[in-house]
This record gives C-alpha cells, structure tokens and sequence, in this order.
C-alpha cells in the first residue's frame, strides 16, 4: 500500500478578514463580517450591481434614543458581496436590492464565529411561481429550530385589519392577526418563502423573504382598499339612473345652499377634517375618530344667572343616499370620497335629507364609486 498524508489547515479569522475585507481596518473582538452572493431567479444566476444592506441598532441611554447604524456594500460580477466591521453580539437586519425589487430584511446574530455567510435571493415573478408551486404540499413548522415572522397590518389611515390571513409557501397552514392587526407565526422551515397576505376588500400583498434557523423577519404592511367595482355591462336604466343622479347634485351646487367639497380639494388634503371648515360647523376629535357639531342658530331663552344663546345639534349623516352616523364615516377613506355636501342649518337642507328627522343640519358624504363608477 501506498500511503500519503494530507494536512488540512483551517484559516485564521484574519486570514479570512484580509480576503473578504482587504483593506479595511483590522477588526476588534467585537466586530465580524458578512460574505455570500446576491442571485436572482428560481435559477440563479449572479445579480451585479445590488446594493446589499446591514442594520443594527446602538443604545444610547433610554431605548427611544437608540442610534441606528449600518453599513453597505454592492455585488459584483459573481454576485458576491462582503459587509466588514458589523458588530457579533447584536442583531443585523441584513436586506438587498432597491424599490419594488428589494429582499425582505431578515434579522440575525454573526455570533462568535465572527464570519457569518448568508445568500441572498431577489424576487423575480418566477421566483414566486416556483416557490408557490413548491407550496402545494405544506410541511408543519419547525418550532424549534426555525425562524420567527412577526409584524402589523394597518389600512391607510394606520387602523388594523383583523380580518386579514396569512400563508406561507411551504408551510402549512394559515394565520390570523390580533384586533389590534398584529401577528406572529414562529417556527418558519429555512429557505426561501412566499408570504401571503389577504383580506376582504384590501389589494393582495406579497412579500420574499430568504431564512435560517433563530432568524427574526418583521413586516409592517399598509395594505390598500379595493374600491368596489360595477359589472361591465351596464343597462340603460342604471345609465339614466346615474344620469338623473349627476344632475340633480349639479342642480344643488348651482342653487348656492350648502358648503361643497370635491375631490380636487380633498386630494390637496391630509385628513377629511382639515376640508370641514365653514361656518357653524365645529369639527372635534376624541381617540382618533372625528365628528362634526351644528350651530343651530336657534336661540335659548335668558335663565336666572344665565345668558341666552345659539344652541348646539347634531347633524344627519349620510353616505351615498343612505342615513348613517359619523362612527361609520370614519371608516372612509378620504380617497374614496368624491364629493361632501354640508349644510349647517335643516331649512337649507335637501328635503328629501332633512325631512322631519332633525331641526340640525346634514352632511352628504358620496363615494367615487358612487356617482362615478
């Protein structure tokens, strides 16, 4: 027999740090860096030129004042990157690419290796057909090992959404939030998945994200309201419905009787309330939710150690023809209004919205959607 020998050597942390770092500063015990490649598509081939981000957070006295740090570095023709100088005992929120095209940050610790290698996937559209045909068969998560997702749902006013679920490519199962629109889903398999997110009357999001073990994602979401659409055949008597609809809103802007607010106007506005500002209308807020008060112009009799003066109502609200109160019109958005009458006084009124139902006066909320579909 012949026999040789073979010595196998294991490179130095600064062996290691002079490859991928080259002429960076030596790092302390304290400080490591992260290597892999950016690849793009559910066949990979290297992404060149992407910006690949790190993130970590440093106290600074009390949790508010905390200091957010990071560092950068671009791919280069193999995809590979390198991000020298991150600290190894706090958590990295590692991220690439830009706009719409960009990875989903996934949190994690370098440890005490000091080297860390992590691969990055960018989302391409069959990235996502593949990973969502490798769902069909989910598997259970992998409580203990797997990664953590947690996150929040909120509409574009920032109120939650509770009737939102969630699924995971890969993962059986779906998930809800709490009333507050929070979630958590832990145990998440490692690899690349494909989270999904629904809810009734909100546009479908969908997000990538790349993870190991003991990884922790966080997604804050804004998901948008799908304003409801009509069916494209239309019959004639909808079309002189809704042309009998215009026309008397445009006879009532030319009578001069209330106060108007179209879309134009409402679109140069932050909030619905900052467009309510006539006279005898007083506009209040309490916990996030407005609501409107009428100067009646109605005048109390002098008591014993009182004045007199104008008493104070309540109008009718209404939101495309139907009577509602200022709970549900908060629940507007103002993007989806085209058109807001107020009357601050019921004579002024339209009859037919003022009736017997209150001496106060009324406001007309109309939807896009309504009076023009």
């Amino acid at each position: 027999k012949v026999l040789s020998r073979k010595t196998l050597a294991i490179p130095s942390f600064a062996t290691l740090w002079k490859r991928a770092c080259r002429s960076a500063p030596t790092a302390d015990s304290r400080t490591g860096f992260i290597y892999g490649r950016v690849l793009l598509g559910a066949a990979p081939t290297p992404a060149v030129s992407q910006p690949v981000r790190a993130v970590w957070r440093v106290a600074n006295g009390a949790p508010a004042s905390a200091q957010l740090l990071g560092r950068e570095a671009v791919s280069d023709t193999k995809g590979t990157y390198a991000i020298c100088g991150v600290p190894v005992d706090q958590a990295l929120a590692l991220s690439a690419g830009r706009g719409d095209t960009a990875t989903t940050a996934v949190s994690f610790l370098v440890g005490e290796a000091r080297v860390a290698r992590r691969d990055i996937t960018m989302p391409t559209s069959a990235t996502l057909a593949q990973l969502e045909a490798d769902s069909l068969t989910g598997t259970a998560l992998s409580v203990t090992d797997g990664a953590t997702l947690i996150g929040s749902l909120m509409d574009s006013a920032g109120k939650p959404i509770p009737s939102a679920r969630i699924t995971i490519s890969g993962v059986a199962g779906q998930w809800g939030v709490t009333p507050d629109g929070a979630f958590a889903v832990h145990g998440v398999p490692s690899g690349a998945h494909v989270i999904d997110i629904t809810a009734v009357g909100y546009l479908q999001e969908r997000r990538i994200i790349e993870v190991e073990p003991a990884d922790s994602v966080q997604l804050d979401i804004a998901m948008t309201r799908v304003a409801t659409t009509m069916n494209t055949v239309k019959v004639t008597a909808e079309r002189a419905r809704m042309a009998a609809r215009l026309e008397e809103l445009d006879r009532r802007h030319r009578a001069g009787f209330g106060y108007w607010v179209d879309s134009v106007k409402l679109a140069k506005a932050v909030t619905i309330t900052q467009v309510l500002t006539f006279p005898r209308v007083i506009v209040s807020s309490k916990a996030g939710q407005w609501s409107i008060t009428m100067v009646s112009g109605v005048q109390s009799l002098p008591q014993l150690g009182k004045s007199g003066g104008s008493q104070l109502c309540t109008p009718t609200y209404w939101l495309d023809g139907e009577i509602t109160d200022a709970e549900a019109l908060n629940d507007v958005s103002k993007d989806e209004v085209g058109l807001i009458e107020v009357y601050p006084t019921a004579a002024r009124a339209p009859a037919q919205y003022a009736g017997t139902r209150s001496n106060c006066g009324v406001v007309l909320f109309w939807s896009k959607r309504y009076i023009n579909p």
